[in-house]
């Protein structure tokens, strides 16, 4: 057997390890690091235990593998020596014969995903017996390439092959194969070794965190589906995928593989974007904490059903189409942002944290979980509905708020918003709309500028409506009930249908005040009304104090502020407010000439504005 160095950059003796070595910078540390490493060493009998691949025995962070392999006509000869990787069957003329024969001996690099390694220059010792082949060519690629450039040939001999021009910022696995031709027998042997070493020069980086656009080219929805060896790697851009070592911002696009799952534990993401023209996904899988935020870019409904920790404030878009969160959001003390002109809907649980909900934009967010966050909540443009399965649950801090400045307050049947009870209560001001058809509980709900409260639920607190604010019980016609005192410094807008002989009705279970000089009664009537007709507009358990300083449109009613009875529409209990047609002054003639019981009072059809 004899042996021959080939490149001077290390010194072995017999019967060494192979050593298969990439030196780079560990971008973490700054320093070089030795990524593989092969034993070589005889294993009994004094000949080497052979296999037909023998996989690095170490490897650093970087690299999945390093193997030595052989090509299937290179055979396993009888008798290795001293070398694992010896290899016979190279007795032919060339290295088209070579190539065409799959006499090769290779090593194969199967890197990490998010790694980029270069590959500059080798470093071996080749061994070959006295009958073995005279002359050697080196090729490099990706597995299964076509051999069809030679980077560098010769007999044997001292060589430094360059891998320099093409092997820069790979991603993808790279083989780098031995032919070898010209052996005298068949079994004449050649390989890597002789005892000694075989080095590979370059440098493995890991990526810096950046943006992930979505694929699909790996032909499933998994995050972190990865090959080295395929041409669509993964499926995310660049061939990389998202990686609990790095914080990068995901970006779904296309129409492939549109239900996709994060199968990766310990996932930070920066932000999670829908891009224009992407059609509708679905987003599942392991839990992440989010950093930046959602947006819809497309025109399609996206839904995300993986549970988010909120990594700091951060805003969900409906910029242009629909979002549907199904899954838990833990906001921590971040507060979240819905905004957007199109709708968003959560249906798992906002709460675990003191931080809020803030609704912007012209869309609507609905809530239907049951809600735990302690935070304030706020809306200043757009639609909060808090659904029949919804709440708002932020009294475990007592100094939880909650602020309408513009847009509206929905709370429906059944569902529920309760805060703090020792904050500022519940504040509505500008031109909001607070809809209560569930129940909203506040230490004190005070309705300010030219805001309304209506709906057919409950408000649980003492309430007041400002001088320029609007109480409009039902939704139409129905009964709004104030669990509490009840300053009335606003409009009542009251509805009666005569064809149903229903009325508004607000019931409230404490004190009545009517005593501002903007307190007014606005009657709009639906109908036509006989004289001693009576209906209720108001019932109160505790005292009154003070009257409505005017009634809009009360022509043909009067009025009684202390009744102990109430009108044709029922509700409440205790003292009543009540209304009974009669007839409108000059409007007859008929005085004596027919019973007041058959007067009838003209139709009116105003509307209520607020």
């Amino acid at each position: 057997m004899k042996s021959v160095e080939v490149g001077n950059r290390w010194t072995f003796a017999a019967k060494a390890v192979i050593v298969v070595a990439l030196y780079g910078v560990n971008c973490q540390n700054g320093l070089q690091a030795q990524v593989a490493s092969f034993s070589n060493a005889a294993l009994g009998g004094g000949n080497a235990t052979q296999g037909t691949t023998v996989s690095a025995t170490t490897l650093t962070t970087g690299f999945d593998s390093g193997v030595v392999a052989r090509g299937a006509g290179a055979s396993l000869p009888g008798n290795p020596g001293s070398s694992r990787y010896n290899s016979s069957g190279f007795n032919v003329a060339d290295a088209a014969a070579a190539i065409s024969g799959n006499k090769f001996v290779n090593i194969t690099f199967t890197p990490s995903a998010n790694y980029t390694y270069s590959l500059t220059s080798l470093g071996l010792t080749l061994g070959t017996s006295g009958t073995g082949p005279g002359t050697w060519g080196l090729y490099a690629g990706v597995p299964g390439f076509s051999a069809s450039t030679q980077l560098a040939t010769g007999a044997m001999g001292t060589i430094t092959p360059s891998l320099s021009g093409g092997f820069s910022n790979l991603t993808a696995a790279t083989e780098i194969r031995f032919y070898a031709w010209g052996a005298s027998s068949s079994a004449g042997t050649f390989g890597p070794g002789n005892g000694d070493a075989l080095d590979v020069f370059g440098s493995v980086i890991l990526r810096t965190a950046g943006d992930l656009i979505w694929d699909g080219g790996r032909g499933n929805g998994d995050w972190d589906s990865y090959s080295a060896i395929a041409a669509n790697q993964s499926n995310w851009n660049l061939n990389n995928i998202p990686t609990a070592a790095l914080v990068d911002s995901l970006q779904f696009a296309g129409s492939t593989q549109t239900t996709t799952n994060n199968n990766i534990s310990g996932l930070t993401v920066g932000s999670i974007a829908f891009n224009s023209g992407a059609s509708a996904f679905t987003v599942g899988g392991n839990a992440i904490t989010l950093n930046s935020g959602i947006a819809n870019n497309s025109s399609n409904l996206q839904t995300v059903n993986l549970n988010i920790t909120l990594g700091g404030l951060q805003s969900f878009d409906a910029a242009s189409g629909n979002l549907a969160i199904g899954s838990a959001i833990a906001n921590g003390s971040n507060t979240l942002t819905v905004t957007g002109s199109n709708n968003t809907a959560i249906s798992g649980v906002i709460g675990s944290g003191s931080g809020g909900l803030v609704k912007n934009g012209a869309g609507t967010l609905t809530l239907s979980g049951a809600n735990t966050y302690t935070g304030d909540t706020t809306v200043s443009a757009g639609k909060l509905i808090v659904s029949s399965t919804g709440v708002i649950n932020s009294s475990a801090n007592a100094t939880s708020n909650l602020s309408v400045t513009g847009g509206e307050l929905q709370i429906d049947a059944s569902g529920a918003v309760t805060v703090g009870n020792a904050g500022s209560g519940a504040t509505f001001s500008g031109s909001s709309v607070a809809t209560v058809n569930g129940t909203l509980t506040a230490p004190t709900v005070t309705m300010n500028g030219t805001s309304t409260l209506q709906g057919t639920g409950t408000v649980v607190g003492n309430t007041t409506v400002g001088s320029s604010a609007i109480l409009g019980p039902g939704n139409s016609i129905g009964t709004l009930t104030v669990t509490g005192n009840l300053t009335v410094n606003g409009t009542n807008k009251w509805e009666v249908n005569s064809g149903t002989s229903a009325a508004d009705i607000t019931v409230v279970t404490g004190n009545l005040d009517l005593s501002t000089t903007d307190s007014k009664l606005e009657i709009t009537q639906l109908g036509t009304f006989t004289v001693g007709q009576k209906f209720t507009v108001m019932a109160y358990a505790g005292t009154l104090t003070g009257t409505f300083s005017s009634i809009l449109n009360g022509s043909g009613w009067t009025i009684n502020y202390a009744d102990s009875t109430g009108g044709l529409n029922t509700g409440g209990s205790g003292t009543f407010i009540t209304l009974m047609a009669v007839p409108e002054v000059g409007s007859m003639t008929l005085v004596g000439l027919v019973s007041i019981g058959s007067v009838l009072i003209g139709t009116r059809r105003r509307r209520r504005s607020g």
